[in-house]
């Protein structure tokens, strides 16, 4: 393996993925879930359940924390996102 790939994959992220790729590359993460549903009402039920669950799973996960010091922010991941590959990410208007 080449040691030094994860470098240079990082650092490509980083000039093109706005202010803060680098971050988002190693200081991020995501859970994805997959739901099969039998009705409509029953995609209903799940999709709300899972709003909720993402609450909880964003003020356990997303620290204020950053190397051991308070960084200002609720969750820094959410912050990391709002410079990151702005083409690619966000809410469209």
């Amino acid at each position: 393996m080449d040691a030094e790939r994860p470098l240079r994959h990082h650092a490509a992220v980083h000039a093109l993925a706005g202010s803060m790729g680098l971050d988002m590359m190693t200081r991020t993460c995501t859970v994805q879930v997959n739901l099969d549903y039998e009705s409509e009402a029953d995609m209903a039920r799940k999709l709300r359940v899972s709003l909720l669950l993402q609450r909880w799973h964003r003020a356990v996960r997303h620290s204020p924390f950053t190397e051991g010091k308070e960084n200002g922010f609720l969750s820094i991941r959410a912050h990391v996102w709002t410079d990151t590959d702005n083409q690619r990410s966000g809410i469209p208007a």
